[in-house]
């Protein structure tokens, strides 16, 4: 029984060390935690947005090339990565604009199909973004 319950705290232990480097990670970057349960930064531009999801998506994932950017959205990344130590979770990954910056957000949900949030473009055209579990 004592072999059991040091195996549990060595993966209890390996567990904290995994949430706690993610989230030096985020907190190192200028993200803050927000009551939405969701990791967020503001920066000035989109092309700092950009950079920063890019800097995400790399640190969590081993993607070598930037997925696509929609350049003329509001909403210009919209990214996941399946979750690097939980695989029930997956981290969502997006930049919108909001008023004259732009909000990066990291978010950690299940890896299920989900709606996020519907917003409608410059042209008029509503897009709705969500998650599809593959």
């Amino acid at each position: 029984m004592k072999t059991f319950n040091r195996i549990t705290l060595i993966i209890f232990c390996i567990s904290l060390a995994s949430t706690s480097n993610a989230q030096d990670f985020l907190k190192t970057n200028g993200f803050k935690w927000t009551d939405k349960k969701e990791h967020l930064c503001i920066v000035n531009s989109k092309k700092e947005a950009i950079q920063l999801c890019t800097k995400v998506l790399f640190e969590y994932s081993d993607f070598k090339e930037q997925p696509n950017v929609y350049e003329f959205s509001k909403v210009p990344v919209f990214w996941w990565v399946k979750h690097p130590d939980k695989r029930s979770k997956v981290l969502i990954i997006y930049c919108i604009r909001y008023k004259d910056n732009y909000d990066v957000v990291v978010k950690e949900i299940e890896d299920k199909t989900q709606y996020f949030f519907s917003i409608e473009e410059e042209n008029g055209e509503v897009i709705d973004l969500f998650y599809s579990k593959s």
